[in-house]
């Protein structure tokens, strides 16, 4: 498999370990994100409850952490993660099928983390009210430019790929 891919060992014995899952891991179903609406903060996981709900290894899982796609928490003052990590975790999962590893998704963390601060930057000297529906609008404004951009991005690489 090495030779004919060119993946890393790491990534093939991800693959062979999750090619199982691969059918549960295709039905993924995550509800519709809103980026305006505030994370779910009414379930809470430990970190040993995501390892074991989505299968990750504990390796990857410290990966994740590390490289700031899910907040590092203090474990032993009981903090949990919440059903937007355990999203972010289940998505990541998929990234990892194709040999895109958490250290390859540092730039779209760091793309949300600028998008963020450029909402932020906006917000000032708004009151309560017009942050909100300010906040609701960029979100969209943002997530429904990102698409457009990608969209533009894949099909040129592919129709020069075809040519």
């Amino acid at each position: 498999m090495q030779r004919e891919h060119f993946l890393p060992l790491s990534v093939i014995r991800e693959r062979l370990g999750t090619a199982s899952k691969k059918n549960d891991s295709a039905a993924l179903q995550l509800p519709q994100i809103d980026p305006a609406t505030p994370p779910d903060e009414t379930l809470e996981f430990t970190r040993e409850e995501l390892i074991k709900r989505t299968g990750i290894a504990d390796s990857t899982f410290s990966d994740l952490e590390q490289y700031g796609l899910l907040p590092k928490k203090n474990h032993a003052a009981g903090q949990t993660y919440n059903a937007d990590d355990l999203f972010v975790t289940q998505i990541i999962i998929r990234f990892l099928t194709f040999g895109i590893e958490p250290r390859h998704l540092r730039q779209l963390k760091r793309a949300a983390d600028s998008e963020a601060a450029l909402i932020d930057q906006r917000l000032t000297g708004l009151d309560g009210s017009e942050a909100g529906q300010a906040v609701t609008e960029l979100a969209k404004l943002g997530n429904d430019l990102k698409s457009l951009l990608l969209r533009r991005s894949i099909h040129e690489t592919a129709s020069r790929i075809e040519n």
